[in-house]
């Protein structure tokens, strides 16, 4: 009777330290994908921080974008005006030189 009491405690015996080795292992396996979303978090945060960088450079590039073209509409406006202030001189000076024309033939006529 004593040797089968022997016999079942060493089979529970040997069943509690399969489970405790079953348990180890699920640590183990816990600590390892623990180990693993940790890395897999900060490679998750690393590549927020470039896509905010990239972000951040369009919004830059965006804004830059923005002054030139409106340096460059000023700069329309500019010589536009400029344009027709030549236009405008230049048909003041025509209009100066014939009626400078008409003068002379006047004299030259009378």
């Amino acid at each position: 009777d004593v040797d089968r009491r022997v016999a079942g405690l060493r089979e529970e015996l040997g069943a509690a330290r399969e489970e405790m080795a079953a348990l180890a292992q699920k640590e183990a396996d816990s600590r390892a994908s623990s180990a693993e979303l940790r890395r897999a978090l900060k490679g998750l945060q690393e590549l927020q921080g470039e896509i905010n960088g990239i972000h951040g450079d369009f919004a830059h590039l965006r804004e830059q974008n923005r002054f030139t073209l409106q340096r460059f509409e000023a700069s329309l406006r500019r010589e536009s005006i400029d344009e027709v202030r030549a236009t405008i001189e230049t048909a003041v000076l025509e209009t100066a030189a014939v009626a400078e024309l008409r003068k002379t033939g006047d004299e030259l006529r009378g």
